[in-house]
């Protein structure tokens, strides 16, 4: 029965296994993930002065800003508005400085960053 695998999963029986996946409490790892869930995030609008904008590179900028979105950092969207030139980003992330850096990472300037409160995120309240 080794052959298949079977006494392995047998001894196994009633625990947890993580098939090779790197545990949440090996050691070095359980104290960063400890320190991550204990983050507060807080909502963040980035404005942006973008002569000549197109919706086409705000979709660019938001793929970027997506992949560079990490455990400190969510992008959720961005308003454009073409007859101002301006867009609006909005994150929620640790600190303003991260998100400023988070950006520059991803290529996007950042002209203004303001904390920002947002009362849409219940859509059933």
């Amino acid at each position: 029965m080794t052959g298949l695998g079977l006494a392995a999963d047998v001894r196994g029986a009633g625990r947890i296994r993580n098939r090779g996946l790197p545990s949440a409490w090996a050691p070095g790892l359980a104290s960063g993930a400890r320190r991550l869930y204990r983050l507060v995030m807080g909502g963040f609008i980035v404005e942006r002065y973008w002569p000549g904008v197109t919706e086409a590179d705000v979709r660019l900028a938001a793929a970027a800003l997506r992949s560079a979105s990490g455990a400190d950092i969510h992008y959720l969207g961005s308003i454009l508005m073409p007859g101002d030139e301006v867009v609006l980003f909005r994150f929620d992330a640790v600190s303003a400085e991260r998100l400023v850096a988070s950006g520059e990472q991803a290529g996007l300037r950042c002209d203004r960053v303001v904390p920002a409160v947002f009362l849409d995120d219940d859509p059933c309240s």
